[in-house]
């Protein structure tokens, strides 16, 4: 039966860091993803995605309420009348949106995705 070495040791802890730390390179390699958030088809807020804030979106149709935290974007309140806008998951990538339509409102991640449509 054979032991592990120094050197086995030493070269599977760097092969578990570099594995780990893949997982986390796309990410902070993807600088500029934006959170856009329109109403009636206009730009009405661009919003960095490593934003950390909540802020209030009045417009002639209610209030939504949208929170940015740990790179994840979800509407936290909202005064429509079937309010599904805030049962939908937090959005984090490129391409993935929220949509209130009561209040004519889009929420869209842009910037450059770390997945592709086969991985999700």
């Amino acid at each position: 039966m054979r032991f592990l070495r120094r050197n086995d040791i030493i070269l599977t802890a760097v092969l578990a860091t570099l594995g780990f730390g893949a997982l986390f390179v796309p990410r902070l390699l993807a600088p500029g993803a934006m959170a856009v958030i329109s109403v009636d088809g206009a730009v009405y807020r661009e919003v960095p995605l490593h934003a950390a804030e909540t802020f209030t979106i009045e417009s002639a149709y209610g209030v939504n309420i949208i929170l940015f935290e740990n790179g994840i974007v979800r509407m936290l309140e909202a005064d429509c009348p079937d309010a599904l806008c805030m049962h939908q998951d937090g959005i984090s990538h490129a391409g993935e949106s929220i949509i209130c339509l009561p209040h004519h409102m889009v929420i869209r991640i842009t910037g450059a995705s770390s997945l592709d449509a086969v991985t999700r």
